[in-house]
């Protein structure tokens, strides 16, 4: 559902503005979490948890969309590809890296997480803040 909307979104926003939002949103929720497993009623939680699992996967097309119309045409194929290694490498890492935490730090692990999309939204702002729809 992150990824329909961020398309029929990018539409009117463009693709960096939606990944940036995106990227906000996911953060949040990851910083969030471990208070919500604190203090709300399961109910908040699972409702944080399906908005974190919609925005954390709603950028990574609109990433994509950017890369493929910075790219010369012959190479579009090639940087899709790259990118998309890359994003599946980092996504791998942080949870094999993340795993060995959960017992010692519980959900406060999902704060080890947070500099990815910090990161995330630091490299793309020169593009979110002058994007238009295009």
């Amino acid at each position: 559902m992150g990824c329909l909307l961020g398309g029929a979104l990018s539409k009117r926003f463009g693709s960096p503005r939606v990944a940036a939002f995106a990227l906000g949103l996911s953060g949040t929720c990851c910083l969030v979490f471990p208070i919500a497993v604190a203090y709300l009623d399961v109910r908040w939680q699972l409702l944080l948890l399906l908005v974190w699992g919609a925005t954390v996967v709603a950028d990574s097309p609109q990433f994509s969309v950017v890369a493929a119309r910075s790219c010369p045409a012959h190479t579009i194929g090639s940087a899709l590809a790259l990118q998309n290694a890359i994003g599946f490498a980092i996504t791998v890492i942080s949870i094999a890296a993340v795993t060995g935490f959960i017992e010692s730090l519980g959900a406060a692990t999902s704060w080890l997480l947070l500099p990815g999309p910090l990161l995330g939204l630091w490299g793309l702002y020169p593009l979110w803040s002058k994007s238009t729809a295009q």
